[in-house]
């Protein structure tokens, strides 16, 4: 309820696409589906399966740390300045 009263006009939602475990849970998804103005998707429909997200996360990730590239979000993290995360032992 709260979703759709307050996030979904702000945001301009177009689509809900669930990932992880909860994407597999058919009363939470009927009932997402049943709450919200929108489509609810798993993000399979987008070519990702839910239970790959975490992994496909921290393969990009890595891939970053490797290469040198900030991989993480000041705002989001609440540090000071942006920087690599993750170490990579060789």
């Amino acid at each position: 309820d709260q979703a759709a009263r307050f996030l979904l006009p702000r945001a301009k939602v177009k689509e809900l696409v669930v990932s992880g475990g909860g994407a597999l849970n058919p009363t939470l998804m009927r009932d997402l589906a049943g709450g919200l103005p929108v489509p609810v998707v798993t993000s399979d429909a987008h070519g990702l399966p839910p239970l790959a997200k975490e992994p496909a996360l921290m393969a990009v990730m890595g891939l970053y740390a490797v290469q040198g590239r900030l991989n993480h979000c000041p705002r989001a993290t609440g540090a000071r300045r942006p920087h690599v995360l993750g170490k990579v032992i060789r």
